[in-house]
């Protein structure tokens, strides 16, 4: 059973080749489980021989019911780090009212225990022993499946899962999908029998924070990369004129200017800011004042999930805004699917820029991959 729950872990575990891969074995066969309204989109995307799309019909009944929501509450005001504690102040330099006060006092209590393992172990046996465990029941009998593998550890979804198989005595490997979640997210509410991990650093994180045994965590790097070496490795055996043909029909497609250098600007998003479009008003500005060379021109790439407002940008001939990548089901967060034509937008968008101009976007790990500079 493979479980995908997160936008981005279908890039990481579906479009890079590792289920094909697995079914390639004439004895594997791969059951997805992912939402319910994308359902249609990976059968038309991921399915193939001895692969097979499942889902739950009403995700919010099946996954997030009151006592599963509040462990994913609690186990994350118990998570100890700089991070947390630093939007537990944020809240209440916000509010600053007595129910704000009141919250802060319970969330440092939570963070003061969460230092401690015997109390992390207690929470999570109690989240264990009161969790819904049978809700996947008609599905192992069913499939029979000998291995579970969730691709996002932290995904509520995919911990009920985590769950159930426990209960059937099923193993289990995990992933932590970003480099940021063991330090942001919460406690891991169930220790996998294996974790995958993208550097030693995370490791260690699961290690210090989450109680993962370090023999039972395997760091395989970030499974994204597979993805922008198959593009890199396409693109090398292109001949000088290909090359120069498919930077034209790039720019073409995106009305950028084929004479002109790019520069790839990624805003932060309304979610961290909403200041994006003053910031992109300076740089025209400075442009329009002769402080940056007319030969530049700057593509804005949105966020995939929270895209940033920049309907106050006045704009200009040398900037094109494009919408953000992906399918997108609803405007909600996390209704986003990054399918392998978007992956390789970016890559050709990381490809033919000169420089990258971002704030707090893992986009800045990718541009590595590619050896651009970046601010």
């Amino acid at each position: 059973f493979l479980t995908v729950y997160h936008p981005y872990s279908s890039r990481n575990v579906l479009s890079n080749g590792l289920v094909s891969n697995l079914v390639s074995q004439p004895d594997v066969r791969v059951i997805v489980f992912c939402q319910a309204i994308k359902k249609e989109f990976f059968i038309t995307n991921y399915k193939q021989d001895r692969v097979i799309i499942e889902s739950f019909p009403d995700d919010r009944q099946t996954f997030f019911s009151p006592v599963s929501m509040f462990f994913d509450r609690w186990t994350t005001w118990m998570l100890p780090t700089y991070t947390i504690n630093l939007r537990r102040q944020e809240k209440l330099y916000q509010h600053k009212n007595p129910k704000a006060c009141l919250i802060f006092s319970l969330e440092k209590i939570c963070s003061w225990l969460g230092q401690l393992k015997w109390w992390r172990n207690l929470v999570r046996w109690l989240d264990y022993k009161l969790a819904n465990k049978n809700f996947l029941d008609d599905f192992i009998t069913r499939y029979q499946p000998d291995l579970f593998l969730a691709s996002d550890i932290f995904s509520p979804e995919e911990t009920m899962f985590m769950m159930a198989g426990r209960e059937k005595e099923i193993p289990i490997i995990s992933m932590v999908r970003s480099w940021d979640g063991t330090t942001n997210k919460r406690i891991f509410r169930i220790l996998p029998d294996y974790l995958l991990t993208s550097n030693q650093f995370i490791k260690e994180e699961a290690v210090r924070y989450h109680d993962m045994p370090a023999e039972k965590i395997i760091v395989t790097g970030m499974p994204q990369y597979d993805l922008y070496y198959q593009y890199q490795e396409k693109a090398k055996k292109e001949t000088s004129e290909e090359t120069i043909v498919a930077r034209l029909k790039f720019f073409q497609q995106m009305g950028l200017d084929p004479k002109k250098k790019l520069i790839l600007f990624a805003p932060a998003g309304n979610y961290l800011t909403n200041i994006d479009w003053q910031v992109l008003e300076i740089i025209k500005r400075a442009q329009d004042a002769g402080q940056l060379p007319t030969d530049v021109q700057f593509l804005v790439r949105q966020h995939p999930s929270l895209p940033s407002d920049l309907s106050h940008f006045s704009g200009g001939e040398n900037f094109v805004i494009e919408k953000a990548p992906g399918a997108h089901f609803t405007t909600k967060h996390r209704m986003t699917e990054m399918d392998k034509p978007s992956v390789n937008h970016l890559c050709d968008s990381l490809r033919f820029a000169e420089i990258l101009i971002q704030f707090s976007s893992t986009i800045g790990l990718d541009a590595c991959v590619f050896d651009r500079p970046q601010v």
